[in-house]
């Protein structure tokens, strides 16, 4: 089973946003891209956009974690990524990266865990409205993401 989960904190600062992104891109990431954004200047250009519309308190961002289930391939891990980024990405600056990582299970197996961030901007760069919070969006997310996968097993957590 995938697992989808939805971050936001609508107590953050622009520290949260500038973290958050060089954790995205860090060492650990073995693919980065984005969408409607240059991924050398990210915190800067969406700043920018949030400056614009002057929407610079509250929530920064949408943290999303995609986990894919154990033992999908890393091409297979990046094509899904593009696809999945892609559902925001007409009104998002979005950056993501896949991490890989192997995991122990409590049965001390190694397992790998390949999972993508994305780092969408909270501001809508069409019209400036902030993203809106709601489990009906998630729940379409998700329903999208199984059409990607073609995999009906997915679950949402929110944090």
């Amino acid at each position: 089973m995938g697992i989808v989960k939805v971050k936001t904190n609508s107590k953050a600062d622009n520290d949260y946003l500038k973290n958050c992104i060089e954790y995205v891109l860090s060492g650990d990431s073995i693919y980065r891209n984005g969408f409607n954004i240059y991924l050398g200047d990210t915190y800067n250009q969406m700043m920018k956009v949030k400056e614009y519309y002057r929407k610079t308190s509250g929530n920064q961002l949408v943290h999303i974690i995609v986990s894919f289930n154990v033992g999908i391939s890393i091409n297979k891990a990046i094509e899904y990524s593009k696809r999945i980024g892609a559902y925001y990405s007409d009104k998002y600056q979005i950056i993501y990266a896949i991490h890989y990582k192997n995991r122990e299970t409590k049965r001390g197996e190694v397992r790998n865990s390949v999972h993508v961030h994305y780092v969408i901007n909270s501001v809508n760069f069409v019209n400036g409205k902030k993203y809106a919070d709601n489990k009906s969006d998630v729940y379409k997310f998700v329903q999208y993401i199984k059409k990607v996968t073609h995999d009906d097993y997915w679950k949402a957590i929110y944090s």
